[in-house]
């Protein structure tokens, strides 16, 4: 009897991890991102979208905002084009000047296309070469804008050529070529009018929102299988709330060990978090959200909490893990299909605030 009653609050341990997995998912999310981001404290952790250089440029064009040299210098490390102002129109110094800083700032070598890179950088100086004597962008400036689509091509099929190769940085330097393109062709189309075209940038900004959902997806295959996995402990005490009186506590312990998710071969762990509680002492009352000693060492409770594959659309149930990997996902694709909606559903707003952005220099 005693056996099929442990058995029974086994199997119902099991089942509520089962239908709590997506609440229990959120919170060890919310205390993932505080610890990731607190020892991330001085540089963009790779959950965020884009670069600083991008994200920062794109709310300048976007509000129309003016900025001082100084400011720019904080936001881009390359600022040689901005010093032309006095003959080059100010948005699209400062769109040379975010490009330099992107090719500058690409140091991940297996991503980097030498031959392109150069060959942007040689269109970059060509453009400011037009501009200083007066001559026609176009021809210059679709040049520029195949480079930064080849240097994404490029990215993409190192991607196809190793799935491994995705993880949030990988992602993350997609991205921010993805809308340095988008940007540079609205700048362009500014610079440019004739050759403005919104048809165009909606219809790349739907190709990139298709290809980001591939990647997005090949991201979340790799961190489920090989990204996270969960550690569990249990630890018992005894508190002395009365004199003469004692407690016999049992507390279960989860910590997150994460490989190779925001950067290649980096390793990082969590600090040990309680999820559940148990008085073992006699007589103490007992509550059904109690833990149960020993779940830890069961394997479909573990299983529960993490699977060894992938829960896909086709679970009945989804373990912990898989909904966490998700949520993260899922943020992440909201974040820049959000940017990139921004940009088509306001590309008027757009246009108009990279007419208005200015340029401010010392004196």
């Amino acid at each position: 009897m005693g056996n099929n009653v442990d058995s029974n609050l086994r199997h119902k341990h099991i089942r509520n991890v089962y239908a709590t997995a997506d609440t229990k998912a959120e919170w060890i999310y919310n205390w993932y991102m505080e610890e990731r981001l607190g020892e991330y404290s001085n540089q963009d952790f790779p959950t965020t979208v884009l670069s600083k250089s991008l994200r920062k440029t794109f709310q300048l064009f976007r509000d129309g905002r003016s900025i001082g040299t100084p400011g720019v210098a904080k936001i881009l490390s390359v600022t040689t084009p901005i010093k032309l102002t006095n003959k080059i129109n100010p948005s699209l110094a400062m769109t040379l000047s975010l490009i330099l800083t992107s090719v500058d700032n690409h140091d991940q070598v297996l991503f980097k296309n030498e031959e392109t890179c150069q060959k942007i950088k040689k269109y970059v100086t060509k453009t400011i070469r037009c501009i200083k004597f007066d001559k026609n962008l176009g021809k210059t400036l679709d040049k520029l804008l195949t480079c930064l689509q080849d240097q994404l091509a490029f990215i993409g099929k190192r991607f196809e050529a190793d799935n491994e190769t995705v993880n949030l940085a990988t992602l993350r330097l997609w991205c921010d070529w993805a809308v340095l393109h988008v940007i540079t062709l609205v700048v362009a189309s500014f610079q440019v009018t004739d050759r403005f075209d919104k048809l165009l940038v909606f219809s790349i900004v739907r190709q990139y929102k298709e290809d980001f959902d591939q990647l997005a997806m090949t991201l979340e295959r790799q961190l489920c299988h090989h990204g996270f996995r969960f550690e569990f402990r249990e630890e018992s005490y005894l508190t002395y709330p009365m004199e003469r009186q004692k407690r016999w506590w049992t507390d279960a312990m989860i910590n997150l060990v994460e490989q190779g998710v925001a950067k290649e071969n980096e390793f990082w762990t969590s600090r040990e978090h309680k999820f559940g509680q148990v008085c073992l002492t006699n007589g103490f009352p007992k509550s059904a959200e109690d833990y149960l000693p020993g779940m830890i060492d069961n394997p479909h409770y573990l299983t529960a909490w993490s699977c060894p594959d992938q829960c896909s659309d086709g679970h009945r149930m989804w373990c912990v893990k898989c909904f966490f990997v998700n949520l993260m996902i899922k943020k992440f694709r909201t974040a820049f299909d959000d940017l990139l909606d921004d940009v088509s559903a306001n590309l008027d707003d757009l246009y108009t605030g990279i007419h208005r952005f200015r340029l401010l220099h010392k004196s």
